[in-house]
């Protein structure tokens, strides 16, 4: 919410800090246990928990970045909520950012018509270049991040998958395909709520329908991508994506 990314460059020391500290007031306090007093094996449980918390952060890095794709209602940002206990990542959404580059709060309404105001082809670009910068500082900190955006140009789909490979990172799409009519009802709902970053309509459903790059075969080929007709992935997506960005923690859940 606050936007503070520059601070996740520190994160990973400072949780490593954090319980090295907690794991040596727990020692003290076994220090000062009366000798032939009651004996509290809790003491010993939690130097060792948070001696195990601080190896686990210290430990390299596997950061990955997964783009969201899809047109505005098919539920990108649900997904994207749902897979960020799943793979411990960041989520960097563009009708956040977006806002965000022009001092507005993310649930304000920013009064702007289709293609106007901050929503012009000049402000988008910047918006996905914030994005590909945020992308990067949270990768290069050790974080996957979920990039949520429509990502409906192929030139913005390029832009993340060069970003990854300069990354050194794994590159997923997961690319959330509903019927038309789904769309429709999801966006009048959210349109009437008013309680969503999101200020796409039923018009600018329209555009985007109109003006999509489709992926193509020939993309697919070049970058993992995952399908998804649903509110959730599948275990079997799930395992698939778990597969691609770190093998060896899939390889666990078997």
């Amino acid at each position: 919410n606050t936007g503070d990314y520059a601070g996740i460059a520190l994160l990973r020391y400072y949780i490593v800090y954090r319980a090295l500290v907690r794991a040596k007031v727990e020692a003290l306090r076994l220090d000062q246990l009366t000798p032939g007093g009651d004996f509290d094996s809790s003491h010993y449980e939690e130097v060792y928990r948070y001696l195990d918390l601080a190896r686990a952060w210290s430990a390299n890095a596997r950061p990955a970045i997964i783009v969201m794709h899809g047109l505005s209602g098919s539920g990108k940002s649900t997904l994207a909520r749902q897979l960020i206990e799943a793979i411990g990542a960041v989520q960097i959404r563009s009708d956040v950012e977006r806002k965000r580059l022009y001092s507005l709060k993310p649930e304000a309404d920013s009064g702007s018509a289709l293609a106007q105001s901050i929503y012009t082809l000049e402000a988008t670009m910047q918006t996905y270049d914030s994005l590909e910068d945020l992308a990067g500082k949270i990768v290069r900190a050790g974080f996957s991040v979920i990039v949520d955006a429509t990502f409906l140009l192929k030139t913005y789909r390029d832009q993340f998958r060069d970003l990854a490979l300069e990354c050194r990172v794994p590159h997923v799409v997961i690319s959330c395909e509903v019927p038309k009519n789904v769309l429709r009802e999801r966006i009048r709902l959210r349109s009437e709520a008013r309680n969503d970053p999101s200020e796409a309509n039923l018009e600018v459903l329209q555009h985007q329908l109109k003006t999509q790059q489709v992926i193509s075969k020939e993309e697919r080929s070049g970058t993992e991508t995952i399908i998804c007709s649903e509110s959730t992935l599948s275990p079997d997506q799930l395992n698939r994506l778990l597969q691609h960005i770190d093998p060896s923690e899939s390889s666990k859940e078997q």
